[in-house]
């Protein structure tokens, strides 16, 4: 007979995870604030640098369905075609960290320079550097470890 499994602790991660995950993407939106951006839940206005959350539903996933990115940002001068930021949380080791490729390949196919954050020091060790190595080899692609690091790239680069 098979263990039955404890359905309060797997209920209370998830609640953990979406939370930990809401936490990095109003910083992330927060920094966006501050860096001139405005949130937009309408149509694009092609004057002013804006982002989306969880709104920008005009790419298809790699398995054909729509997709819909934690953030599009747009700015007539920096990134004119647009670009995607994902954002993952993992405090505690799970299986969070095997979804990053389908994350990455679905950030390919949106075809705009695109960012993975990834908080929290819960994914394997290998899944990061995996992470790294993608970045390291697309050009398109960036890879932070950490709301600080995306942060300091964004102060110390001009990133957005």
């Amino acid at each position: 007979m098979f263990p039955v499994p404890e359905i309060r602790k797997a209920s209370a991660q998830g609640k953990y995870a979406n939370f930990t995950g809401q936490v990095l993407e109003k910083k992330v939106a927060m920094l966006l604030d501050e860096c001139g951006y405005q949130q937009l839940k309408e149509k694009l206005v092609e004057t002013q640098n804006q982002y989306y959350i969880h709104q920008f539903k005009h790419f298809q996933s790699i398995y054909g369905g729509i997709l819909c990115v934690d953030f599009f940002v747009w700015s007539q001068n920096k990134y004119p075609s647009g670009l995607v930021i994902e954002c993952k949380s993992q405090a505690i080791a799970g299986s969070v960290d095997e979804k990053y490729p389908y994350a990455i390949n679905n950030l390919k196919e949106t075809k705009c320079p695109a960012i993975l954050i990834i908080e929290g020091n819960g994914p394997k060790a290998g899944a990061l550097a995996w992470c790294k190595k993608q970045a390291d080899e697309n050009e398109w692609f960036r890879f932070y470890h950490g709301y600080h690091a995306f942060q300091t790239a964004v102060r110390k680069e001009g990133l957005l």
